[in-house]
């Protein structure tokens, strides 16, 4: 087959601010419509004397306010010990031509939890990291453990949504011997065990580049804070309605590991958020509870026990929420008695939900309304985002009990990924579907009324986007969930929501030089309309080189646009990237 599309031009000079440690922005980010590539700070390096002199301090009575034995620093180190062999380092690189949902960088590193390890059962490994390590579902990605000196390749195995974690599997089955007894998954705490309040005592442990621990025993601050990220010029993954974990002292930098009990039991990933300021990226580290990320577990253990292939999928309410306080719960209208229902259905948070926005052509979308305030779901008083989650949870589980079947799955690289089938429901390819048999009952107080109504749920994937198009020298993939959180997407002339999304151009190529940009939906070709990547593709097929192609264009601001493009086929050939549909997680170029 001919050769791929030559690589981009090289990236403008780097931001100074610094961001994710070892990030190198070697190719720059989806293009913007004035041609310019978006760069972001490659980061922070931290010597082995840096490092070390870090971990010292951590660990040493002195720096905690210890007094020798039983002392703060003794008792990091105790827990150090036993979490070591449960802890790895996560290398992430992308290639240039799988860039998707518009991640901003190629090279990603990062802290991971050994959250499951069976060389002799089911010969599978499970690690946990965060969705700033593993962004995307179209990566390399090399894990380094620390209880043994040996790497192993891993696969993007699960990528919620929403919140900030993703499973990545490795052959545990084939690591020498020695790896496999040295390594262990971590003990986490169990699902029923009491929430963590103020005050409470916990240990910080992760690793250095260099595979060392680090660890020191913290005091949380708030342990019900929201993460609030906002969405970013180029949309990409942000956590959504997350509530986390601060603490009083962390390791000073933006530095991963897991937080643990003084026993060594996971209480919450201590996890990095990409948070843009203005044109960069900063990154900020809090602690994400296991409670969701138990949930995926177990679910990836029954798919292996079953011998299912497939990605799974979440019942999601489809709206951001923000937080009120209760005290100013009645300058909006809040009934007296709908504040101590509130009140007493948490007296620690001692706040409402509002509706902040709502994810575009969804059930939410039509039935909630900017600053609603929530007052119940699910027939309860809900105050955090947890407990609407668990109500949504709840009602998709009883769909399930009632049917009798399971969680809805996703075959592992069908060409039109991200459509989680439930039932007889087909869904939006990339982004949701929404089912009419599951509504999640709310009541809201809006303009000072009190309303009841039924919210639609969707069904998510969790597999991540896993077909990239490469037409014209421009990359085309589904919708991801990140643009259409904005509030808007097309429809076609059908009333069918538009699913060609670009999300990349390429320096030199037909795209760029005829203003084929990224951020915008293709509406038609040559006056045919393309609401999906089939479609796209059946309707380009017979192009010839050299032929001027009429498209159709709408932007993440509403605006059409018209434009003319020359195809060059011979240094710009149709292909596609995707993956595999045996369940592997691999991914296969295919020319079109």
């Amino acid at each position: 087959p001919p050769s791929p599309p030559p690589p981009p031009s090289p990236p403008l000079p780097p931001s100074e601010s610094a961001a994710k440690r070892r990030k190198v922005n070697e190719n720059g980010d989806v293009a913007a419509q004035n041609g310019d590539e978006t760069t972001v700070a490659a980061a922070v390096a931290e010597t082995s004397e840096a490092e070390t002199s870090d971990a010292n301090a951590a660990s040493s009575p002195e720096s905690n306010g210890g007094d020798g034995g039983g002392s703060d620093g003794t008792k990091a180190e105790a827990v150090a010990v036993k979490v070591e062999a449960s802890l790895c380092l996560v290398q992430v690189d992308i290639a240039t031509v799988a860039l998707a949902d518009g991640v901003y960088t190629r090279s990603f590193e990062g802290n991971g939890a050994i959250i499951h390890h069976d060389p002799h059962g089911d010969g599978l490994g499970l690690v946990l990291v965060d969705r700033n390590t593993v962004p995307v579902a179209s990566c390399d990605i090399l894990i380094s453990f620390a209880a043994y000196p040996h790497e192993a390749t891993g696969r993007v195995e699960y990528l919620h949504p929403t919140h900030n974690f993703a499973l990545v599997s490795y052959d545990a089955a084939a690591l020498p011997a020695a790896a496999a007894t040295a390594i262990r998954g971590i003990e986490m705490i169990s699902p029923d065990s009491p929430p963590l309040s103020r005050g409470d005592q916990v240990a910080l442990v992760g690793l250095s580049a260099q595979l060392r621990p680090m660890a020191r025993i913290s005091a949380i601050t708030d342990a019900t804070s929201s993460a609030g990220i906002p969405s970013a010029d180029i949309p990409r993954f942000r956590a959504v309605n997350e509530e986390v974990i601060q603490l009083d002292i962390d390791f000073g930098y933006n530095f991963g590991g897991v937080l643990t009990t003084l026993e060594g039991k996971m209480l919450a990933l201590w996890a990095s958020y990409a948070k843009p300021v203005g044109a960069e990226v900063r990154d900020m580290v809090r602690g994400l509870p296991v409670a969701p990320i138990l949930d995926a577990r177990d679910e990836v253990l029954r798919w292996r026990a079953e011998g299912t292939q497939g990605v799974g999928s979440v019942k999601l309410l489809d709206a951001e929420f923000d937080t009120m306080m209760l005290a100013k719960a009645g300058a909006y209208g809040v009934p007296p008695e709908w504040i101590d229902r509130l009140m007493a259905a948490d007296p620690v948070r001692r706040q409402a939900l509002t509706v902040a926005s709502t994810v575009a052509a969804t059930g939410a979308s039509r039935v909630l309304e900017g600053g609603d305030v929530v007052l119940t779901a699910g027939g309860q008083a809900v105050v955090s985002f947890r407990a609407i989650e668990e109500a949504a949870a709840a009602l998709g589980h009883t769909a399930e009990a009632s049917s009798g079947g399971h969680a809805a799955m996703v075959s592992g690289g069908a060409p039109e990924e991200n459509a989680a089938v439930v039932g007889a429901i087909k869904p939006q390819a990339g982004v949701a579907a929404a089912s009419s048999a599951l509504a999640l009952p709310m009541t809201v107080l809006r303009k000072g009324v009190v309303v009841d109504v039924m919210a639609e749920l969707s069904t998510e994937s969790c597999a991540g986007t896993g077909r990239l198009l490469h037409w014209a020298g421009c990359q085309l993939q589904t919708t991801h969930r990140p643009v259409v959180e904005l509030g808007f997407r097309p429809t076609a002339d059908d009333g069918r929501p538009l699913d060609v999304f670009i999300s990349r151009w390429y320096h030199g190529s037909p795209a760029q030089r005829y203003g084929l940009y990224a951020l915008n939906w293709v509406a038609s070709v040559n006056g045919e309309p393309t609401p999906d990547l089939d479609t796209f593709v059946a309707v380009t097929r017979g192009l010839e080189d050299g032929s001027f192609v009429r498209l159709k264009l709408i932007s993440l601001t509403a605006r059409p646009k018209v434009l003319t493009v020359k195809l060059d086929l011979h240094y710009w050939p149709t292909w596609e990237l995707r993956r595999t549909t045996d369940g592997t997680n691999e991914w296969e170029r295919v020319l079109l």
